[in-house]
Order: C-alpha cells, then structure tokens, then sequence
C-alpha cells in the first residue's frame, strides 16, 4: 500500500475519462472498500495489478462501485448528524487545521480524509444534544443493539456504550468484517427480524452470530 501510495502521490495515473487517480483517490477507494469484506478483496486484486503493470482499470471499477449511493444519501446523513449535534465550529478554517494534524498524527494513511468532518455542521442549525444526554431512560422497552466486532465505520466500543446507556439495550454481536451487519448475516437476520416480528430478545446465549 505504501509503495502504491507513494507512486501515485509522485505521478497520478489517468482513468479511462482522463482524469487523474492520484494518492489521494487510492486512500478514499481503499477506505470505501473496507466497508465491505469482497469489496476489500477485489481492492487488494487492484493494488497488485497497478504494482504489475501500472494499470489502475480494476481500482477504477472500484471507485466507481463505491462512489455508488453518494450524493443525497450523504447529504441527508450530514443533516441527521448534525441535527443530533449542538457543537458548532467557531473558526472552521482554525479548526479544520488543528483536527487535520491530529488526525495525520494518529492515523496517517486514513486520517486526513476525515477531517472534514469536524466541520460538517458549520451554517446548520444548532441540533440537539437529547442522543447525547441519553443515560438509562425509565420505563423504555428492550431495545436489540447490533454490533459488528470488525466494523470500519461505526466501532464496536460504540454499540456496547450505546446498550449501556439505553439501560433497556441488549447487545447483539456480529463477529464478522463489514458495515452494516444485517445483511451481512443470515444470522442477524433471523433475530432481528423476529424481534421486529414480536419483540423476543435473544437469550444471553445466543447473542452473538459468527461471520460470514
């Protein structure tokens, strides 16, 4: 990866449009393709195919399969997050700057690609801080918590706080690579849609599914 990385950054190589793919476009393919365990396989294929030949025609399918589902879905999931956010940046460009550094200091391959994020809300409305707030509600029902243990984008310390706090939270455990374990997981499936179907928790014994 570094290798591949650091022959892009010195000369991008051109798409099929005649664009350039450069570094930066290689680190984005790459975190996309985390999200999913064949999508992270065929990314590896395409990484050894430019150290081969210099071709980038396999990552170029790539980026465009992840580019898929953009737009509005990420617009819409801006606006939600920052609807549950009350922080709002004083000095974006400032703090753009500062939380870039950190992130190059604790993650240099992926970390600068987030920092964007830190500024995100910056002209939204101040949201609420009720997620935030929430600490064991009275009388809420039994709400099922799924958890992939090797999820790249929402990590798995998150769903065991989120159960925690909801009090009435139970903890189910995917042990399987990917976002998004329910259609990942015949097994998820099942329990997840049983308890929609009548509200049955799994028992202690069967919270956990293995990977898929």
């Amino acid at each position: 990866m570094d290798k591949a990385t650091a022959r892009l950054a010195e000369k991008p190589v051109k798409t099929s449009k005649g664009e350039p793919f450069t570094d930066r476009d290689l680190r984005e393919t790459a975190a996309n393709a985390l999200y999913e365990p064949t999508m992270t396989e065929a990314f590896l294929e395409g990484v050894a195919q430019l150290e081969r030949t210099g071709k980038i025609q396999d990552l170029e399918v790539i980026q465009t399969l992840s580019n898929l589902g953009g737009g509005e879905s990420d617009g819409a999931t801006v606006a939600i997050n920052c609807a549950d956010d009350p922080v709002r940046p004083t000095d974006p460009e400032r703090e753009y700057r500062n939380v870039s550094k950190q992130l190059a200091a604790q993650a240099p391959y992926f970390g600068p690609l987030a920092a964007g994020n830190a500024i995100a809300c910056a002209g939204f409305p101040v949201g609420t801080d009720y997620i935030r707030n929430i600490d064991k509600p009275e009388g809420a029902p039994k709400i099922l918590v799924i958890g992939g243990k090797h999820d790249p984008a929402t990590p798995y310390a998150w769903a065991k706080q989120t159960a925690d706090r909801l009090g009435s939270g139970v903890l189910m455990t995917y042990e399987g690579q990917g976002h998004g374990a329910y259609p990942a997981s015949k097994c998820v499936r099942g329990k997840v849609d049983r308890f929609f179907a009548d509200g049955t928790v799994p028992p202690h014994d069967a919270r956990s599914c293995p990977a898929e």
